[in-house]
């Protein structure tokens, strides 16, 4: 399989603990090809749909240096997304414009036939933050608020008495 990984720039990750290097070291293993992007390579055009600008990899198994990108002309590497077997959207929050505008992207890119992972209307719907609100039955006393100092008496338990 083609898999492109859109993620944050691979020189930031930290392979001993970064799930998306786990994935593509055992697609690697298993034998299938991997390219890399970052949301802000992902672009429309209303003659080829999305595309992206994208890395052709292979992971060294060093630390340090923990791919080799495979060198392409400026044309190798705009592709269509659609063109890949799986689109895998890995990159971490902050959910951000450019992040909110990459999962509109990638879901126009599903209507033009894209395989896409995660979805990407659901990673803009129930950002991970949130995702709680979907299961407060379970939750703990819980305050979802920008200025957590002017609620903070939400989680205090009441010390009045009645009488």
């Amino acid at each position: 399989m083609n898999l492109l990984f859109v993620t944050d720039p691979l020189e930031t990750f930290r392979s001993y603990k970064d799930s998306t290097f786990a994935m593509m070291r055992e697609a690697q293993r298993r034998g299938h090809t991997l390219a890399a992007c970052e949301p802000r390579h992902l672009m429309w055009q209303a003659i080829t749909g999305v595309q992206a600008h994208v890395q052709r990899i292979t992971l060294t198994g060093h630390e340090e240096h923990w791919f080799h990108e495979t060198p392409q002309t400026p044309e190798q590497r705009l592709v269509c997304l659609r063109d890949f077997d799986a689109v895998l959207m890995r990159k971490d929050p902050p959910f951000d414009s450019e992040y909110f505008y990459a999962t509109h992207l990638l879901e126009r890119a599903q209507h033009e036939g894209a395989k896409v992972f995660n979805d990407p209307r659901a990673l803009r719907d129930h950002p991970e933050k949130l995702a709680l609100l979907e299961f407060a039955q379970f939750a703990a006393p819980t305050l979802v608020t920008r200025d957590a100092t002017s609620h903070q008496d939400s989680f205090m338990p009441s010390t009045k008495t009645s009488s």
